[in-house]
């Protein structure tokens, strides 16, 4: 009996071995915790303290990664509830693209389609500079966008605004957001007030620039006021720039032009091809680029 007992043994054990292994691939996100940190919760489920969960593509790699103080798991493993959020990574063909931190966090659904809600003071900071602080986000897997229903305050490297809800991918450099009314800074100095209902911003990483498109209005110092389908704000040229048609306001002057430029305060503006009135004391300091 003694010589079969270390036989029987390592069956056992590569038993085991066999079956942790097919357990782990038919799930599509793992769970990694502390040595006995698992419990049985009622009729919940499972719940681990100090964990790391993680979604993975159908390509074998990291969708996103959470690191929680604990989590909850579902009999049915359909749902992951996590609290205490440490770190939380979102990743694009394998690389990080942005971070984030939260209070807790709710994951749900199939393999490939799970949506991820996320909540409480939730800072997500992108690698490319942009940082979004909102009440909550949600990750749409099946649409591959994340989504911010509630108010949130985005800055774009130095240019800060409030948005009352957006989408974008995981990329965030696109992002369709509504802006009813906004005002915009940079480093803590005003610009301008942004009026823009159903627009999207396109970031650009490299060099910082933000293009505003569909349907956008801008309330100007000095009673300036734009009415365009898209502003572009040049970063290392500090300028504002409309690029197509624009109407241009002041409290004597009416014009229209196709291309209109300006610094970030209205004291220095240019425009090309125009036609309307103007008033020499509207714009005093106004450059005709024929």
């Amino acid at each position: 009996m003694r010589t079969y007992l270390p036989i029987l043994i390592a069956l056992l054990a590569i038993g085991g071995l066999l079956w942790a292994f097919r357990h782990y691939q038919e799930s599509s996100r793992g769970v990694s915790s502390k040595p006995d940190a698992a419990q049985a919760v009622g009729d919940v489920g499972m719940r681990f303290d100090g964990v790391r969960l993680v979604g993975w593509t159908t390509g074998g790699e990291k969708r996103w990664e959470m690191e929680a103080e604990t989590i909850t798991v579902s009999k049915d493993k359909m749902t992951s509830s996590l609290k205490g959020i440490t770190k939380g990574v979102f990743y694009n063909n394998g690389r990080p693209v942005f971070r984030l931190k939260a209070r807790e966090a709710i994951v749900q659904g199939s393999s490939q389609h799970e949506d991820v809600k996320i909540r409480g003071g939730l800072t997500v900071t992108g690698e490319n500079g942009v940082k979004i602080v909102t009440p909550s986000l949600e990750w749409q897997g099946y649409r591959q966008k994340f989504l911010c229903s509630s108010p949130i305050v985005a800055t774009f490297n130095n240019l800060t605004l409030k948005i009352e809800r957006a989408e974008g991918d995981i990329t965030v450099r696109a992002i369709r957001a509504v802006v009813p009314k906004s005002v915009v800074y940079r480093k803590g100095q005003r610009l301008f007030v942004l009026h823009a209902p159903g627009a999207e911003f396109l970031y650009n990483d490299r060099t910082h620039d933000v293009r505003i498109q569909g349907g956008v209005r801008v309330e100007g110092q000095n009673g300036l006021f734009l009415q365009t389908s898209v502003v572009e704000w040049r970063d290392q040229e500090e300028k504002i720039v409309c690029p197509s048609s624009v109407e241009v306001r002041m409290k004597r002057s009416r014009l229209v032009a196709e291309h209109f430029e300006s610094d970030p305060k209205f004291e220095q503006m240019a425009v090309k091809r125009f036609s309307g009135q103007i008033a020499l004391s509207d714009l005093p300091q106004t450059k005709d680029m024929l």
